[in-house]
């Protein structure tokens, strides 16, 4: 007979009966718990930055990454609490966040999740032998007008609807999986900036004005109009004049 329980832990993911994953997200902090501490105590001893990223990735984004399928759909304090652990991460290294995305390509944490979560999904999706792509393909469904390859079933509930299945079947379906990837989206902007200015052939082309000199007195004036206004006034040719007798 089997024993009902609220919560069960299954390959290091812990699955309660409300599907709202916060004692994953307990578990991680009690798994994570000295990284911040760690962080701080090498940072004193004057480990290099790049080492320290390292060692926040190894001990802390390994358990997110592990888990993003789980935390995707975590409520807004939890994931505001998961950020909050990296931005004091950042800060005990010295990085501020734009910093961080630039130098290291660390992410939000919430983009993080979200990127590997599609990555994950889309990884499955290419394995036409996993049981849910079987579960998964159109064929299995009911026939609808759409020419994506693969459909969810529907549910009233915003728990499954925010899920990895049915969130990443939308995305990509509606070709929006790159709105989680920050880091192409930060380059892309850094390439446009780099990009000389387009050319407009229509705009009008500035004027060079010539200049003449002066034959009496050497100066330089604009050819045209502007010389012959000189000449008639020109003291220097006043004075060659020979005088009146």
């Amino acid at each position: 007979q089997l024993e009902l329980v609220n919560s069960y832990k299954y390959l290091g993911i812990i699955i309660n009966s409300e599907l709202d994953w916060t004692e994953q997200w307990e578990k991680i902090q009690k798994s994570t718990g000295s990284v911040l501490y760690l962080l701080k105590r090498l940072n004193t001893c004057g480990f290099k930055e790049s080492i320290l990223v390292t060692i926040y990735r190894s001990y802390f984004l390994s358990h997110i990454s592990y888990s993003s399928p789980a935390l995707l759909s975590v409520s807004l304090n939890t994931a505001a609490e998961i950020q909050k652990v990296q931005s004091r991460a950042l800060k005990i290294i010295g990085l501020e966040e734009e910093q961080a995305l630039k130098k290291y390509g660390i992410v939000a944490t919430r983009d993080f999740i979200a990127s590997t979560s599609i990555n994950v999904l889309k990884r499955i999706l290419s394995d036409p032998t996993h049981p849910l792509t079987t579960k998964l393909s159109r064929e299995n469904l009911r026939p609808t007008r759409s020419r994506f390859q693969f459909e969810y079933s529907r549910a009233r509930t915003e728990v499954y609807n925010n899920s990895i299945v049915p969130w990443g079947i939308r995305l990509l379906r509606d070709g929006r999986e790159d709105v989680y990837k920050p880091i192409a989206r930060t380059l892309k902007r850094a390439r446009n900036k780099k990009r000389p200015a387009a050319i407009n052939n229509n705009s009008p082309r500035p004027v060079t004005k010539t200049k003449t000199t002066c034959q009496y007195c050497k100066n330089a004036y604009v050819t045209g109009r502007g010389i012959k206004i000189h000449e008639g006034n020109c003291k220097k040719k006043v004075q060659s004049l020979p005088a009146a007798t």
